[in-house]
């Protein structure tokens, strides 16, 4: 919508005062025999939800094995992120992301709030989320964060980002703009 939309700014800010990431780098891991747990099945009448009871299990199973494979080639452990950005899917789904990442309840404190407003927004979820997590962010510039959802055949999409700027500090309104435009290309 670009930088003079009025849509573009928040009461009181403007949009070269609002703290943005970069990405540096994605995953998508497609987890093997889980093509029947989620997705879409396409009918006479439209989409049809897939969601399997399972799906909190098998989140929790692969997802620490998958952010440390993201972690390690930055020489990152999950404890020295500060900032998690977690797809709404659900409460069940967060007690998994929390449970397997050993995470504490402040982390998916503005996925837990989007779910509860919003509900679950698929896709658009985590983008919702991670405006969020950007206005109230308090970590440091440069701080490691990891932006992560959950797709069709159970897949995991994770986004290692860097944090620029700090709340209320001048950022490059191009940047938040590319950065935005990168986070929406991976989820």
């Amino acid at each position: 919508m670009g930088d003079e939309h009025p849509l573009a700014r928040r009461p009181g800010t403007s949009v070269a005062a609002r703290r943005t990431a970069r990405v540096v780098e994605s995953r998508s891991t497609l987890h093997p025999g889980t093509a029947d747990e989620l997705g879409w099945h396409v009918g006479d009448t439209g989409f049809e939800v897939v969601l399997s009871a399972r799906l909190p299990e098998l989140v929790g199973a692969h997802l620490l094995g998958d952010v440390k494979a993201l972690l390690v080639e930055h020489d990152l452990t999950p404890d020295q992120v500060p900032t998690w950005v977690v797809h709404a899917g659900g409460p069940r789904i967060l007690d998994a992301v929390r449970d397997a990442l050993g995470l504490d309840e402040g982390h998916l404190a503005h996925s837990r709030e989007s779910l509860r407003r919003a509900g679950n927004l698929s896709s658009a979820s985590v983008l919702h989320v991670l405006a969020a997590t950007l206005e109230a962010s308090s970590a440091p510039p440069g701080s490691p964060a990891v932006l992560m959802a959950f797709g069709p055949g159970v897949s995991t999409e994770l986004v290692l980002l860097r944090l620029d700027g700090a709340p209320g500090a001048p950022t490059s309104t191009a940047t938040g703009a590319r950065a935005g435009q990168r986070a929406g290309a991976a989820a």
